[in-house]
């Protein structure tokens, strides 16, 4: 027995499939316990990384993940310059740092000085840290974030988000913190 489906019922499901945006994969949706492979493969992009410290329960994580990483504009803006990827802090698994060193990833992140979620770790294509955010973002705050990095202007000046640009307060988590580079 055969089914066939109207053009026109077809038509609206295939449309219905690409406004839904499972074409396009969100940022840091991909988890991963190997940032050296991670990095080598944006730089032969010719991209940055930007990795995702999370945690399960962490509110400003989740509340990023609904109203900032699935902002296709800002998705097409951020992958010009990143690859991105997450890491869960808790998780007991081996990672493989940027070098290349075995550890846990509550073991990285406590030696970047990541001491809340979501915190931002934006690597080069050495796998050297850049600099390093904590603190949950609007979209316009996390591209002005983004922005700041790829121009390398955390050499100059921490990152200051806007202060009507900033996530609720119960998804703040701490304030800025920049890479082991670039501590202030």
């Amino acid at each position: 027995m055969r089914f066939h489906l109207p053009s026109s019922m077809a038509a609206l499901l295939l449309a219905g499939l690409a406004a839904s945006g499972t074409a396009s994969a969100a940022l840091f949706e991909r988890s991963t316990n190997d940032l050296q492979t991670e990095v080598r493969s944006a730089a032969e992009k010719g991209r940055q990384l930007a990795v995702l410290l999370t945690m399960p329960d962490c509110p400003g994580c989740r509340e990023m993940e609904k109203k900032v990483f699935h902002d296709a504009a800002l998705e097409k803006t951020f992958a010009a310059q990143f690859a991105s990827a997450r890491v869960d802090i808790t998780q007991e698994s081996s990672l493989i740092e940027p070098s290349g060193k075995t550890s846990s990833p509550a073991q990285w992140a406590t030696r970047l000085h990541a001491v809340g979620t979501p915190s931002f770790v934006f690597l080069d294509g050495q796998g050297q840290v850049l600099y390093r955010y904590t603190g949950a973002l609007t979209a316009k705050d996390f591209r002005q974030l983004t922005k700041y990095v790829a121009g390398g202007h955390y050499e100059h000046h921490p990152f200051q988000p806007s202060a009507s640009g900033r996530a609720s307060p119960a998804a703040q988590t701490s304030e800025l913190h920049a890479g082991s580079a670039h501590q202030h």
